[in-house]
């Protein structure tokens, strides 16, 4: 076994290789690390990676990372409308639309919060998934809705992940199985955080007294 990891050392030491764009060590047969050749790819930006010169590739990586995401304002008309009707696709009222409107700017609000503390994906979906319950309950609790299951359920819309698991399936019926086993893995934590918040939420609603 020791005379096995020393060979299996003097290899990866004398068959690898630098990345010309991360400048990592990789022992891939590819001209790039896997991490920049799919970050490349996956954008969308370069379809024809094989025909790009190092040059270009480090070029194009450097406008990759520099773009600036969506403005704050953005994301939240993006929750906002996206919350609120998906409460009228699950056959909601006009109170359910406001509930889904008003709760989906509180996880826009606490979205660009959890970004300047860097609570993680984990704990950011947990949250998120309390504070739409959270709401949801108090929208019933005042009677402003009849039942708080469809705004919770349009809340949560958003925050699942679904090009995420969309793109997990396509790398892996394409042969990737590595970068689509970890996004589905993605995928399956993000949920299992969503509904772990949510879940807490409505235990301590039912809890006081609060019926759904």
């Amino acid at each position: 076994m020791i005379r096995r990891n020393f060979v299996q050392s003097i290899k990866n030491l004398v068959f690898s290789r630098r990345c010309p764009i991360c400048k990592k060590i990789s022992q891939e047969n590819n001209y790039i690390c896997n991490e920049c050749y799919y970050l490349l790819k996956k954008k969308g930006k370069i379809k024809n990676i094989e025909n790009y010169d190092i040059e270009n590739l480090e070029k194009e990586l450097e406008n990759i990372t520099e773009e600036k995401p969506y403005s704050f304002l953005v994301n939240i008309a993006g929750n906002c409308i996206g919350a609120s009707f998906f409460s009228i696709l699950f056959l909601g009222n006009i109170n359910d639309f406001l509930a889904s409107f008003l709760s989906g700017l509180a996880i826009a609000i606490f979205s660009k919060i959890s970004d300047k503390l860097n609570l993680g994906t984990f704990f950011t979906n947990l949250l998120c998934g309390f504070i739409a319950t959270v709401v949801a309950c108090f929208f019933h609790y005042t009677g402003l809705t009849v039942g708080a299951s469809i705004t919770i359920i349009s809340t949560l819309m958003i925050l699942v992940p679904g090009v995420a698991f969309i793109n997990s399936m396509r790398d892996i019926f394409a042969g990737d199985l590595v970068t689509g086993m970890s996004r589905l893995m993605e995928v399956a934590m993000i949920g299992t955080s969503i509904a772990v918040g949510s879940g807490v939420a409505l235990n301590i609603f039912l809890r006081l007294g609060g019926t759904i």
